[in-house]
């Protein structure tokens, strides 16, 4: 498909100072075989010079919002809302892209039109951009696969293409919530989701990651979980 007759991407980067790491970030995107993309950086409040860090980059088609800091959620909300793309994803400022992400993704949307979303396999790195030797991850999951998420089956935002409609008919991002109560939601709404079996992103790991925060993370879970739990009608395989 020529970039003229194929479909806009938008892609929604929050950032929250870790301007070293962003850079990288912002590499893997430009280098993106499939062109025809629109960036949405915001910045969430950062202390540090977001604007100077993305400067190399204002070639492209590339626009940045501030707002005060809210937290990861809101700040892909507001990405979402200026987003003019017939497709979406949510890169996280310190993960990277293989070249055909994109591409790879929108293929199979644009072949698969019942499904709703799609994302990929991730390849752990360090620090430093070295890969880790731990598995590929997740394990495939295709279909309504409400069961496998509320188990904790895990899709990170940077590996999924959605289309436009999923956060129009089912909401987006929940501020103080994981991204995983927003998968919940979806598929609890009827969302198909597929898998690409490859590692077309690479998740950096480092002190920052929430992932790591375990308590913390652990509350948010709990308080996840009972926000599904306490809906009326609840599908009785999960109920």
């Amino acid at each position: 498909m020529s970039v003229q007759s194929s479909p806009l991407i938008s892609i929604v980067i929050p950032v929250f100072n870790r301007t070293v790491l962003l850079r990288k970030t912002l590499d893997s995107v430009v280098a993106q075989t499939y062109e025809n993309w629109e960036l949405i950086i915001v910045d969430d409040g950062s202390t540090e010079d977001v604007e100077s860090a993305i400067l190399p980059y204002m070639d492209h088609n590339l626009r940045l919002l501030r707002q005060d800091n809210q937290g990861n959620a809101a700040a892909r909300n507001s990405g979402l809302r200026h987003a003019h793309g017939q497709y979406l994803v949510c890169l996280d400022s310190d993960d990277i892209w293989q070249e055909k992400m994109l591409a790879r993704c929108l293929l199979f949307l644009e072949s698969n039109e019942q499904v709703d979303v799609v994302y990929t396999l991730v390849q752990l790195i360090d620090q430093d951009g070295k890969k880790l030797p731990f598995p590929i991850w997740p394990e495939t999951q295709r279909g309504n696969i409400l069961e496998q998420l509320v188990l904790g089956h895990h899709i990170m935002p940077s590996s999924a293409l959605f289309r436009r409609h999923c956060p129009i008919k089912w909401g987006g991002f929940k501020p103080g919530m994981d991204d995983w109560e927003l998968w919940l939601r979806w598929s609890l709404s009827g969302c198909l989701f597929d898998c690409i079996e490859k590692p077309l992103v690479q998740y950096r790991l480092h002190d920052e990651n929430f992932a790591l925060r375990y308590w913390e993370r652990r509350s948010v879970h709990f308080a996840m979980l009972d926000s599904v739990y306490q809906r009326e009608g609840l599908p009785e395989k999960i109920s």
